[in-house]
């Protein structure tokens, strides 16, 4: 059997259960989301991810929360959520 880079050595959990932890021959080591995807969850997702593609692109905390206030494809609870979490990633090291 030839051996791929990507085959995993090992994995755990965090003490908590809510992260998996893989470690590969190649060296590397992968941390998963292991909680179950409820919708809270998602909502969280998604408006980190708004939150991280938006930032870039504004000058402003202000600037921020004016587009998120705008976007017309997200739901009310990922907006509320993005626009809770703004000013720790607009003052986060980028």
């Amino acid at each position: 059997m030839k051996v791929k880079a990507d085959d995993i050595w090992s994995v755990c959990f965090s003490p908590d259960g809510t992260r998996l932890a893989s470690a590969s021959r190649d060296n590397t080591v992968q941390v998963r989301d292991a909680r179950a995807p409820t919708p809270e969850l998602r909502a969280q997702l998604q408006a980190r991810g708004l939150l991280l593609s938006k930032r870039d692109h504004v000058d402003s905390l202000e600037d921020l929360q004016t587009e998120i206030r705008g976007d017309k494809t997200i739901s009310d609870q990922v907006r509320q959520q993005a626009l809770d979490w703004s000013p720790n990633f607009w003052s986060a090291p980028q």
